[in-house]
């Protein structure tokens, strides 16, 4: 079979009929459809954005009337949302469905996390208190995780989570040596041939061949094994991909419940207004599809399994260790600690540490312990991490700047703010964008330069 170069549709999407394949062809040639996530830690969305319906299957989803420039766009820089694709938004949905009524803390894995969209929405659907790992092998994919898992800022007591989410960089297999079965509710957003994003990137079509639908098959076996060997018996596992393959779909979860009789497919009850199509199976239920002829997004697989029938045991949670370290003195009296953190010094920084319900284990932390200040010869540098999240300050001193500063505070310049001297925290819609010093003559602009943006005019 040649390789797909306009909206031709290979076998194996499971549509029943021609006239279906065909309504999925004409889907693929129209435009996307353009969604966001609103962040309930932050302050409501500025007025760049025109909100259309909200996303029935997701709290604090929306469609927006038109994609704007989110580069240009101060609120997505401070994390007031995430531009994230609707029918991704299920997982929300699902969650919901499978955790009990006042269901305890849980631990959870994000096993294969970049970008970070369903590992924000993970941790809001999670009870209060819990804590998500977010995991991720490709280093490139790992840092820009962490930057958006900085960016929405969830954790340490602000909103419905009072957890935190930390982010690793490990192979799965090297994560169930260490760890066991260790974890409450699993995701795995498998690593797939992408079918489901040919309508935003078209030159995915021409990537595409049964050779590597199959290759993502076999590797997506091998996670789905390793991610059992991580779940606690009796614990919930999300499987979800961005393609419409049998192969990929169906048929794995089919296998993952050959190879293990006691686990239990559960169903989730949708609405069928909503457009998911069910996926029966010969014994148990194979999860839902969305074609983006019947859902409002684009191309998405979601199925939840559970391993063995009774809920998982409670989880134990260790308390902070105990460092007998004096703290440093000159610390900024703003900086103040979420119900349940304390400060530790590591080396000469501080940090916030938390409970964690991991056990003993030596892993690769991208973010583990939130870091609040550095010192600088007598000063303390508070560090953007620390800017992310406004719920570790009490009135730090701030200001307000236009979108005109804002941009150029973006973009690494000095905004030249009508502020006081010393440290600021730099706001729009009184959104955090992160620190700047007022020195009197100049401004210096404490953005991590990873984070500058460089677009210059519009889109």
């Amino acid at each position: 079979m040649s390789k797909p170069s306009s909206p031709t549709l290979p076998p194996g999407f499971g549509l029943p009929t021609a006239p279906e394949t065909a309504a999925l062809a004409a889907a693929l040639a129209s435009p996307p459809p353009v969604s966001i996530r609103q962040n309930p830690h932050k302050q409501p969305l500025a007025s760049t954005l025109a909100l259309a319906e909200p996303i029935p299957w997701c709290p604090g989803g929306y469609y927006l009337v038109q994609r704007p420039s989110f580069t240009l766009d101060p609120a997505h820089h401070a994390g007031a949302y995430y531009v994230q694709e609707a029918s991704s938004m299920l997982v929300a949905e699902a969650v919901r469905q499978l955790l009990p009524a006042h269901c305890p803390p849980l631990l959870a894995l994000d096993l294969c996390a970049a970008p970070g969209g369903k590992t924000t929405l993970l941790a809001e659907a999670l009870p209060p208190g819990s804590e998500l790992i977010a995991n991720e092998p490709i280093s490139k994919r790992a840092l820009i995780l962490r930057e958006n898992v900085l960016r929405w800022g969830a954790g340490g007591g602000a909103g419905p989570l009072r957890g935190h989410i930390r982010v690793c960089r490990h192979r799965p297999e090297e994560l169930a040596q260490q760890l066991g079965e260790a974890f409450d509710l699993i995701l795995v957003d498998a690593p797939c041939s992408g079918e489901g994003l040919w309508r935003r990137q078209p030159e995915a079509m021409d990537e595409w061949s049964p050779a590597a639908v199959q290759a993502c098959a076999l590797r997506q076996q091998d996670i789905l094994a390793q991610a059992w060997r991580l779940l606690k018996p009796g614990g919930w596992l999300l499987y979800s991909t961005c393609t419409y393959s049998t192969q990929e779909n169906t048929e794995n979860l089919a296998w993952l419940l050959a190879q293990h009789p006691q686990a239990r497919s559960c169903p989730l009850q949708l609405p069928e207004a909503w457009g998911f199509v069910p996926l029966p199976g010969p014994a148990q239920p194979l999860g839902w599809q969305a074609y983006p002829h019947r859902v409002r997004g684009e191309g998405f697989y979601l199925a939840a399994v559970q391993k063995g029938q009774a809920p998982p045991t409670p989880t134990e949670w260790a308390s902070p260790e105990k460092k007998k370290k004096t703290l440093p003195t000159g610390l900024p009296g703003w900086i103040r600690l979420a119900e349940g953190y304390e400060a530790q010094l590591q080396g000469h920084s501080l940090y916030a540490d938390y409970p964690s319900a991991l056990p003993p284990c030596r892993l690769h932390w991208l973010l583990r312990d939130l870091p609040l200040a550095s010192p600088k010869g007598a000063d303390w540098v508070p560090t953007h991490e620390l800017a992310m999240h406004p719920h570790y300050m009490h009135q730090p001193p701030q200001v307000e700047l236009s979108r005109e500063q804002a941009l150029a505070y973006l973009r690494g310049r000095d905004p030249q703010p009508d502020c006081p001297k010393g440290w600021q925290l730099a706001t729009y819609h009184q959104l955090p964008l992160g620190w700047l010093k007022q020195l009197g003559t100049r401004c210096n602009n404490y953005l991590p330069r990873q984070l500058h943006i460089r677009m210059e005019q519009a889109e």
